[in-house]
């Protein structure tokens, strides 16, 4: 049996289309497999003969990981360097159920045996940034992420906006100690934004970086499924994510393994295939933030 000294993961641009999602997804794959095969580091190659893809994107999430060790760009699959010793990931059969399909089987898989989800880390000069922010938007407040998608393309998928409105306007009164910030590039009603417990991070100097960090150091985040989302969904940060009935609903039923979604989510994480109407989202969230 080869006792392997290094991971190498290969993310083919060529191959797939790059998403926020997938490439946090992968992550969590490389992590629970360095924890599987015991060993050191992580080397990352990503490939692209095509253009047009950000390596600012790409760069920003594989520093989530604390394990990684070079970052490699290259056209294609043939320049990237194996060694005897090194395990590639993915294997060529693994893309169905893995982040190449955006699916959660692989990780699903590997947290059955090591029982747990490997958190990935924000930088420190990064957190150092964040916290400045909030220090000058958020003050003293509890801080919950959100994040409202809004794709023109996937409608059946976005976010209920009239829904939210009637939540932050509820919250308000009811929790007035809580400031709702507002991630991603998602165009969301201007209403919204003008409340007093509200704030859009993309009118206030947001960037990608940013919103992940702003994540990481919240109380807990609530909104869509979308990208962004699984960076709470891979930690153990408390959430509340919406995924609407009958979108996507066959690979619904391949990832979630009970009623609160993944099997890896703690009592405080709840990925719901549910509309998000005013009622569902005043219900849950007092759930939550009474467990907060």
């Amino acid at each position: 049996m080869t006792k392997y000294t290094n991971i190498v993961g290969v993310w083919d641009l060529n191959a797939i289309q790059n998403g926020v999602g997938k490439f946090l997804i992968f992550q969590q794959e490389l992590l629970q497999l360095r924890e599987v095969l015991d060993v050191e580091n992580v080397d990352l190659y990503v490939c692209n003969s095509r253009g047009g893809t950000s390596r600012e994107i790409i760069t920003i999430i594989s520093r989530l990981n604390p394990y990684l060790g070079n970052l490699n760009f290259v056209n294609r699959q043939e320049e990237v360097n194996v060694s005897a010793t090194d395990y590639r990931w993915p294997g060529n059969t693994d893309y169905a159920s893995c982040s190449y399909s955006e699916s959660y089987q692989t990780v699903q898989k590997y947290w059955e045996k090591t029982h747990k989800i490997v958190q990935m880390k924000t930088p420190e000069t990064v957190k150092q940034l964040a916290q400045i922010w909030m220090d000058r938007h958020v003050a003293d407040a509890k801080m919950i992420t959100i994040h409202l998608k809004n794709n023109a393309l996937d409608l059946q998928s976005n976010a209920n906006q009239q829904s939210w409105l009637d939540f932050f306007l509820y919250s308000e009164k009811e929790t007035p100690d809580v400031k709702f910030v507002i991630i991603g590039l998602d165009k969301v009603d201007d209403v919204i934004c003008s409340l007093h417990n509200v704030i859009s991070v993309q009118n206030h100097g947001g960037n990608l970086e940013l919103d992940l960090a702003l994540v990481d150091m919240s109380t807990a985040f609530m909104g869509m499924a979308s990208g962004p989302c699984n960076r709470a969904i891979l930690s153990d940060k408390p959430y509340l994510i919406w995924k609407h009935p009958g979108h996507h609903q066959e690979a619904m039923e391949r990832e979630l393994v009970n009623p609160k979604g993944f099997g890896f989510a703690n009592r405080n994480q709840k990925f719901m295939v549910e509309w998000d109407t005013f009622k569902n989202l005043q219900h849950e969230f007092a759930q939550l933030i009474n467990n907060t």
